[in-house]
């Protein structure tokens, strides 16, 4: 290497790089964005202790001397459980008049049956409310968006089968 004298010092000359030679590389796999992955195929579970059928809350809400007669019908109907709750109109008796009631005095039956007996169960209700003296009401269902175990499933929807 060639030296040459700067300011008194010997500086060396920096060896020059050697130009690049540029080699063919192998193309970079793409990579698949999240949404074009196939979903993995969920293991199959025994149809026989697996239910579709989805579960529904009824609201019933009649006078509260026909509260136990609609909790029984409903338990008959296929029902597993249900609890009835007493409760008071705040309606004063000028609106009950109007209205042409009679009792403020009213109790809730909430009860949980499957979507496949809600048809039924409404139907029935409705006969009863029109067929019964101080029988009426009104009743309605709102789904439940999910349950919390399989074993809590089975006990709503009065599914006898157990898992293991």
């Amino acid at each position: 290497m060639d030296t040459e004298k700067t300011n008194n010092r010997k500086v060396k000359d920096k060896p020059q790089a050697k130009p690049k030679v540029k080699t063919k590389q192998e193309p970079k796999p793409k990579v698949k964005a999240a949404s074009d992955k196939k979903p993995a195929a969920a293991p199959k579970a025994k149809e026989k202790n697996v239910s579709t059928n989805r579960l529904m809350l009824l609201v019933t809400i009649v006078n509260r001397r026909k509260a136990e007669y609609y909790a029984d019908l409903i338990q008959d109907m296929g029902a597993n459980l249900s609890f009835v709750a007493m409760g008071e109109g705040t309606a004063n008796a000028k609106m009950l008049d109007m209205l042409g009631l009679t009792d403020s005095l009213k109790a809730a039956v909430f009860s949980v049956i499957k979507e496949s007996c809600q048809n039924k169960i409404l139907r029935t209700l409705d006969d009863k409310f029109v067929s019964i003296k101080d029988g009426k009401g009104i009743a309605f269902t709102v789904p439940f968006s999910s349950v919390i175990g399989a074993s809590v499933f089975n006990f709503l929807s009065d599914n006898r089968m157990t898992f293991k």
